[in-house]
């Protein structure tokens, strides 16, 4: 784990599928203690496939409409 703090930049990167596998985990841990921000990212995966943005993969199922 790093000491960096969990930046809206590494929020997007990871709906983006853009960060390296050891700051996914880091910020997928800071999404699981911390509902609040999870709920924000959200939307904002909700909406990717909408814009265009290409998925290598499924979005992660906590991003996914219930």
């Amino acid at each position: 784990m790093s000491n960096h703090p969990i930046t809206e930049d590494d929020l997007h990167a990871l709906v983006d599928e853009a960060l390296d596998a050891a700051r996914q985990a880091e910020v997928e841990a800071y999404l699981a203690r911390q509902p609040a921000v999870a709920a924000r990212v959200r939307p904002i995966a909700d909406s990717a496939p909408r814009c265009g943005m290409p998925w290598r993969r499924s979005p992660p199922s906590r991003f996914r409409p219930s």
